[in-house]
């Protein structure tokens, strides 16, 4: 089993190496955005504010730059709150930095998660959903399937309703 090298330096994003096999290869990775939080990244050229692009199924974030955040606005939007929930498929592209050549993270935009729909509190469902949740007639993943939620709805929907 090989390793590349970039992953024993200790990195706090997603980069173009978490996308190769152990025997080199690229490949691609589909993934659900959870949320999108602006931070500060310190490079070689001081410190800037960036997009930070957290998932559902990877600890890792993404830093959104121009290139990416422009692919998938083309599909969901200008406004990043509309992205939740939607997935996105991350792939290896060669692309040229200046003079040099280096591999990078790039986006394509999948269609699937446009046909599964958001539970928010405003849902006509919510309530119910809830309460099936709740009540251990339905489990999280079931809910997962049918819905895409933000952390926070997650938490939310299953917290108890008081009946006052």
């Amino acid at each position: 089993m090989q390793t590349h090298w970039r992953k024993s330096v200790s990195r706090e994003e997603l980069g173009s190496w978490d996308l190769v096999d152990s025997e080199g290869n690229n490949f691609e990775r589909t993934l659900t955005i959870d949320k999108i939080v602006v931070g500060d990244k310190t490079g070689i050229d001081g410190t800037k504010k960036k997009g930070f692009m957290y998932f559902k199924e990877e600890r890792k974030p993404l830093i959104l730059n121009v290139v990416n955040g422009t692919a998938i606005a083309k599909k969901y939007g200008n406004f990043q709150e509309k992205w939740i929930g939607k997935t996105i498929t991350l792939f290896v592209a060669n692309v040229k930095v200046g003079t040099a050549w280096m591999d990078a993270i790039r986006v394509k935009v999948t269609s699937a998660s446009a046909e599964i729909p958001a539970l928010t509190p405003d849902h006509p469902h919510w309530e119910a959903i809830k309460t099936a949740l709740v009540s251990g007639d339905r489990t999280l993943e079931q809910i997962k399937q049918k819905f895409t939620l933000t952390a926070e709805d997650e938490r939310l929907v299953q917290i108890p309703t008081v009946n006052v």
